[in-house]
């Protein structure tokens, strides 16, 4: 859904696997950058913190604490 640049119905597409599997980090990532796509900077950065949150190694918390801090600088 996302290669057809479909964000509403990829976001909710991930949505549905997240409230199947809520640790899910590449749903939450992904449902992140649908967001973004839709202008959901807040709905972006939640599900950014959450991939944070529930990655299971340092390197990828580090990915994803890199791809949040990156949002931030956008909005500051």
């Amino acid at each position: 859904a996302m290669r057809a640049a479909q964000f509403e119905q990829a976001a909710r597409l991930f949505e549905k696997a997240l409230s199947q599997r809520p640790y899910d980090v590449p749903s939450h990532f992904a449902l992140a950058i649908a967001a973004m796509h839709l202008g959901d900077v807040r709905r972006a950065r939640e599900q950014l913190e959450l991939a944070e949150q529930n990655s299971t190694t340092p390197k990828s918390r580090a990915i994803y604490a890199a791809k949040l801090r990156h949002l931030k600088s956008l909005n500051n």
